[in-house]
């Protein structure tokens, strides 16, 4: 069998997380302080201390979902079939032949307008009804190429 060709490799942009850690940031920081606020006014030290090891926990988790997210997840489209990879740990490895693949959507939020990248939704024909390719740059020009290739392998199938 021969080896795919690859038409494009993408992976999500990573700048479009930085005002959810900003924000998630202030609330641990919020957290943090009332957990000052509670030592200061002589609380039990049992309870601060949960609230200062959940704000930090939870602040923790996030920035690192959030730093690894975009660097694990990978897009690629081939000849043949579209290829979802994601997972640090645990990993997933999601291919769905072009021939399945059947309506595209292009999404932009308004974060993803400021830092021009966007959503492609993909129906398909599978198990799977729809398949979210998040927060890409240039999310017209991919969705182009996906459409572009199910024409092609239509063109080819027939």
């Amino acid at each position: 069998m021969d080896k795919e060709k690859q038409i494009f490799q993408i992976s999500p942009k990573s700048a479009i997380y930085v005002p959810s850690m900003i924000f998630f940031g202030f609330i641990v920081l919020l957290f943090l302080l009332l957990t000052l606020a509670f030592f200061s006014a002589g609380g039990p030290c049992i309870i601060g201390g949960i609230l200062f090891l959940t704000s930090t926990m939870f602040g923790a988790l996030h920035i690192i979902n959030i730093y690894l997210f975009p660097r694990y997840t990978k897009y690629a489209l081939y000849d043949d079939s579209l290829v979802i990879q994601t997972g640090v740990i645990a990993k997933t490895k999601q291919t769905i032949p072009v021939n399945k693949l059947q309506d595209v959507t292009v999404s932009n939020g308004i974060m993803q307008k400021l830092f021009k990248c966007g959503n492609v939704f993909v129906e398909t024909a599978g198990s799977i009804p729809k398949v979210l390719i998040e927060n890409v740059n240039d999310p017209e020009e991919v969705a182009q190429k996906i459409l572009s290739q199910v024409r092609k392998n239509k063109q080819t199938s027939t």
